[in-house]
């Protein structure tokens, strides 16, 4: 990844928010959907419009973030070479996303590539966990990625959690990436763990008012920053 495709992806997502000022095109369809949400998610009495737009753009904006965070990880502990291809499928939904995603320039429209992005994040957390013992990045953004689904709609979510699992399958081909991973963490198990979390940017925080209830029976807060 280089630093003029991670300031072209900040930039977008700035012009975005300058379009949102004037235009409140995310409130607005944010507004239409609250009252539509699924059971399981619960938002403030107060003013659950602006808690849901604030989610919205924290995790839009914790795109990039995470995608420099990932790279300098993975530069400091030496993976980089066998795992800064994941960066460059991320960066790529950015600047040249699928042909399902409309380009209208708002923040709305910058929802599917930032899903995208953390999708790929988690997959590839998942795939490298299973193969290897331990996640490429110390950070877990399922919560988030399963609010954004539902904002997104499954029909549409489905169609880009279809392009991660393109992507991350294309990847881990037998005999290809896996093997270079496996190989790479037996022999230096220390660079797997890349850093801390504290070293991490925060996606969500413990005081968000949004929550999401699995079965009625539990509760789990979707954090944010």
């Amino acid at each position: 990844m280089t630093e003029q495709n991670l300031a072209l992806i900040r930039e977008c997502i700035a012009r975005a928010r300058i379009h949102e000022e004037t235009t409140h095109h995310l409130k607005n369809y944010l507004t239409l959907l609250v009252p539509r949400l699924h059971r399981s998610i619960r938002l403030p009495q107060g003013d659950p419009v602006a808690a849901l737009l604030q989610f919205v753009i924290r995790y839009i904006e914790y795109a990039p973030d995470f995608l420099q965070a990932l790279h300098e990880s993975m530069q400091r502990s030496g993976i980089e070479p066998y795992g800064g291809v994941f960066i460059r499928i991320a960066t790529d939904f950015f600047l040249q996303p699928p042909e399902e995603i409309e380009q209208k320039g708002g923040l709305k429209e910058l929802i599917d590539e930032a899903y995208l992005t953390h999708r790929l994040m988690e997959e590839i957390n998942d795939r490298l966990l299973m193969l290897c013992g331990t996640p490429l990045a110390p950070m877990d953004n399922s919560l988030a990625n399963i609010l954004v689904y539902e904002l997104l709609g499954e029909e549409f979510a489905s169609k880009l959690d279809m392009a991660v699992f393109y992507a991350v399958e294309t990847l881990f081909q037998p005999n290809n990436l896996d093997e270079q991973l496996k190989e790479f963490v037996k022999r230096h198990p220390q660079a797997s763990q890349l850093q801390s979390l504290q070293d991490w940017p925060c996606l969500l925080s413990e005081d968000s008012d949004i929550q999401l209830s699995f079965n009625s029976l539990t509760s789990t807060k979707v954090t944010e920053h």
